[in-house]
């Protein structure tokens, strides 16, 4: 490899770091999907915990999805300069932002769409609304993301 080139793809830190650590926060991030679950102590308890998995296994497909285009990412630019290591900041930042919001949003959904719960998340329209923009948003700034490497 020539100077030029070996010192184009030299970086602050490892890559080997770098995806060490995303990996350890994507990890953090589905333990968070988890974490709210406890052991349910009857079988209306754990018939209801049940209504949650649906939710749980969409959120953690799309963390997934999004484990995996990062490792592409970072495969096809094997870049940790600065700039690289600020939109990795970011997108980490984001996903742990949303891990929640994720979560709450799929639940509602399949509390309502599967299991026909009466539910009783939202007192208004507006509160829906809201939740959609937040969503929305976190769609947008993990695009913003994984688009900002040029």
């Amino acid at each position: 490899m020539s100077d030029t080139v070996h010192h184009k793809h030299q970086g602050f830190i490892s890559l080997h770091r770098l995806e060490g650590f995303s990996d350890a926060v994507f990890a953090f991030a589905v333990t968070l999907l988890v974490v709210s679950l406890e052991v349910p102590k009857s079988a209306h308890e754990l018939f209801h915990l049940m209504h949650g998995f649906i939710a749980f296994g969409v959120a953690f497909v799309l963390l997934m999805v999004l484990w995996y285009q990062h490792g592409k990412f970072f495969k096809r630019f094997p870049l940790t300069d600065l700039w690289m290591i600020s939109l990795n900041t970011a997108l980490l930042f984001v996903i742990l932002l949303y891990v929640y919001p994720l979560k709450f949003l799929f639940a509602s959904l399949f509390d309502s769409w599967i299991w026909r719960a009466n539910n009783d998340n939202f007192s208004s329209v507006s509160e829906i609304r809201q939740l959609m923009a937040i969503y929305g948003a976190g769609i947008i700034a993990v695009n913003f993301v994984f688009f900002s490497h040029a």
